[in-house]
C-alpha cells in the first residue's frame, strides 16, 4: 500500500506524505506527524524584545529564512522588564543559528549553565509561544492525523488527561516531542517527554531527506506498550521512499 502512494504518477510529495502517514494511523491506531522541511530547516537568527506598557510586550523573531514574526506577551506581574530582557539576551545567545526543530534539545542541555534556572517557569511560557509562532510562520505547517486515535487509548480514559492532550495539539505543544536526530530514529517513551500530556504516551521520529538535502520530520505518537518492532521499520520505510517522489 505504501508503494502503491509512492509509486502513482502526477503526486506531489506533500500529498504522498501526508497520505502515508494517514494509511500509519490507520494501520496502528496511532497518531501520526509531518513536521516539514521549511520548518525543520529554518534556524533562529534574533530575536528582540519590545516593552509595550508595564505588563505587556512583543517579541519579535527573525529566522535565516527570511521569516519575521511577532508575538505579543503578557508581563507577570512578579517580574520585571529587566528580567525578562536578561532571558531574551541570554537566549538569543542561546539559540543563535539553532534549527527550530532542536530548540527545547538545546534549551535543555544549557539550561543551567546559561543562566535560565532562575526564570524557569517564565522560560516555559516563553517557549510555549515561540512554538506557536514557529508553526505558523512557515508555509508547510505540521500534519497531523488519528489524533482521535490516542483519546481512544485505555492511558486516556481520565478526562483531565484527555483535556490535557486536546490542550497540547490546540497549543501546538505536541511539536516539543518531536525530537529529530541527524543520525536517525529517536525514540522518546514516557517521562522522556517534555511535555506532560505525553507522559504516557511514546514518540517515534524518523527524519526525511529530499533530492536538493532538504529534511524533515515523521513521527508516530501512541501508548507505550506500542508494537516497536513492526512501527520503526514502517516509517524508516516511509522516510526512504519520500525521496523518491519528485
Amino acid at each position: 500500500m505504501i508503494d502503491e502512494i509512492f509509486t502513482r504518477d502526477f503526486i506531489s510529495r506533500e500529498q504522498a506524505i501526508k497520505e502515508a502517514m494517514q494509511l500509519v494511523t490507520d494501520l496502528t491506531n496511532y497518531a501520526a506527524v509531518v513536521l516539514g522541511s521549511t520548518s525543520y530547516n529554518a534556524k533562529i537568527k534574533k530575536l528582540q524584545f519590545v516593552s509595550l506598557t508595564e505588563n505587556h510586550a512583543v517579541l519579535l523573531l527573525v529566522t535565516d529564512k527570511g521569516y519575521v514574526e511577532s508575538k505579543k506577551i503578557m508581563i507577570p506581574e512578579e517580574i520585571s522588564t529587566r528580567d525578562i530582557e536578561r532571558v531574551i539576551t541570554v537566549l538569543n545567545d542561546l539559540l543563535h543559528d539553532t534549527p527550530i526543530a532542536k530548540i527545547d534539545e538545546t534549551i535543555n542541555a544549557h539550561l543551567r549553565e546559561s543562566g535560565l534556572r532562575q526564570f524557569v517557569e517564565y522560560y516555559n511560557t516563553l517557549i510555549s509561544a515561540f512554538v506557536r509562532i514557529f508553526t505558523e510562520m512557515v508555509q508547510d505547517k505540521y500534519f497531523l492525523s488519528g489524533q482521535s486515535n490516542i483519546m481512544n487509548l485505555p492511558e486516556f480514559q481520565n478526562i483531565d488527561k484527555v483535556k490535557e492532550f486536546v490542550n497540547a495539539i490546540e497549543n501546538q505543544e505536541i511539536l516539543k516531542a518531536i525530537s529529530v536526530a541527524e543520525d536517525g530514529l529517536t525514540v522518546r517513551i514516557g517521562a522522556e517527554n517534555f511535555i506532560k500530556a505525553m507522559k504516557d504516551c511514546t514518540v517515534i521520529t524518523v527524519p526525511y531527506e529530499i533530492a536538493n538535502g532538504e529534511r524533515g520530520a515523521i513521527a508516530v505518537i501512541g501508548p507505550t506498550r506500542m508494537d516497536y518492532q513492526k512501527i520503526i521499520p514502517l516509517l524508516e520505510y516511509i522516510a526512504k521512499n519520500i525521496k523518491r517522489v519528485m
